[in-house]
């Protein structure tokens, strides 16, 4: 394969991925690009990966988005309280220091719907140690969690 036609395969790929994008492909000299089937002409022009340039994927939505990040649409009825609240009101039900995996468990109890993993109700706890809501006590390699003070005086 010589060096033009090397360079000739590397433009018709990055024209199709232009075409993929929405962005516009122009050729040299500002005609269009090559692969690109102009009016009248064939289409039998070389496809790469079994589809036409110009056609829009077909994983992609009218909005140029993939249908996987579109995600589920939004349930019907009331909203769910945050996760943030749900921790924070099991917190504020014992006055003791409570390991993250203790309100895990006891969220999932009371809460039996909604399924976070022990990961996402740690880093909870974690945020609303960020915003003052929550204390961290350290004992050894455990560390525990409680409402803060000004937190059960005052509702979040």
């Amino acid at each position: 394969m010589s060096h033009v036609e090397a360079l000739r395969e590397e433009e018709a790929l990055l024209v199709h991925i232009c075409n993929l994008t929405g962005q516009s492909a122009v050729g040299p000299l500002g005609g269009p690009a090559p692969g690109q089937v102009q009016e009248g002409a064939s289409a039998d022009v070389p496809v790469l990966g079994g589809q036409h340039p110009t056609e829009p994927s077909p994983d992609l939505s009218a909005s140029g988005r993939h249908r996987s990040e579109k995600g589920a649409a939004p349930k019907a009825g009331a909203k769910q309280p945050l996760l943030r609240d749900l921790v924070l009101d099991l917190l504020r039900t014992h006055d003791e220091p409570r390991l993250a995996r203790e309100v895990h468990e006891e969220f999932l109890r009371k809460h039996p719907a909604r399924q976070p993993s022990v990961q996402v109700v740690r880093n909870t706890i974690e945020g609303l140690v960020a915003k003052g809501h929550v204390r961290r006590h350290k004992q050894g390699r455990s560390v525990m969690y409680s409402v803060s003070e000004s937190v059960t005086a005052n509702s979040v």
